[in-house]
């Protein structure tokens, strides 16, 4: 009897640790994080902040800008090139045509534009051992033409009343040669007409007027491939 009820002491004491125990469990604080719930906002993710977009993008892009025409590019629809000897210097003048498009965008660069053109007439006389002075460009803004001019000294030697002239700076670099291309021969000088890079080109050379014409290898009036001569009465 008393075994019987040792047994049932244990038995009640055991379940009311248990009771004690679920009890303690169910009233203790959660430890797992609550999940945080993520946006389905259109341009939001959970990591980054709202992307802005501009309605006025492309008023803020740069327009684009058209490039200047290179003046080396610039090509003329008609060309003159010609010189005028008195005595020992020889007046030279460039005189291109242009069309109203090229014309006005020369205008537009003038400085640059008379700067470039002296330069390289410049250097051509510097390399044939001659010197120009007096150099200006004249603008005819009627007939859309530019005319470069330059007194040219060096080329022409004198003794007693002969002279005697080298012309290799005007008209090699136009690949031209007074005999190999048939220069036109008259009392007054020497003349060609042609096309130059698809331009039309005229060289025009004025001598002191003679009696007889400037032939190829006259005795006293005359020239070669690029040498004149010439007499003056005294």
């Amino acid at each position: 009897m008393n075994v019987k009820r040792s047994v049932l002491r244990y038995s009640l004491t055991f379940l009311l640790l248990l009771a004690t125990s679920a009890l303690a469990t169910a009233c203790a604080p959660s430890t797992t994080p609550t999940p945080t719930p993520v946006s389905k906002a259109v341009g939001m993710t959970a990591t980054s902040a709202p992307t802005s977009t501009s309605t006025n993008a492309s008023a803020t892009m740069p327009l684009p800008t058209s490039t200047p025409l290179p003046l080396k590019a610039l090509r003329p629809t008609k060309r003159v090139v010609s010189i005028k000897v008195e005595g020992t210097i020889a007046h030279f003048m460039d005189k291109s045509f242009w069309d109203e498009a090229q014309f006005t965008a020369i205008m537009t660069r003038k400085a640059e534009f008379e700067s470039d053109r002296i330069e390289r007439l410049r250097k051509v006389l510097s390399k044939y051992g001659v010197k120009g002075t007096g150099y200006v460009i004249e603008f005819d803004e009627a007939g859309k033409t530019t005319s470069l001019k330059c007194d040219v000294s060096g080329a022409i030697s004198k003794k007693g009343n002969s002279y005697y002239g080298r012309f290799g700076w005007l008209i090699r670099p136009f690949g031209l040669d007074f005999i190999d291309n048939h220069f036109k021969e008259s009392k007054e000088g020497l003349s060609w007409q042609g096309v130059i890079d698809g331009v039309p080109t005229s060289i025009v050379c004025e001598f002191p007027s003679q009696n007889v014409p400037y032939s190829a290898w006259g005795r006293l009036i005359g020239h070669c491939h690029a040498h004149v001569w010439w007499t003056m009465a005294k």
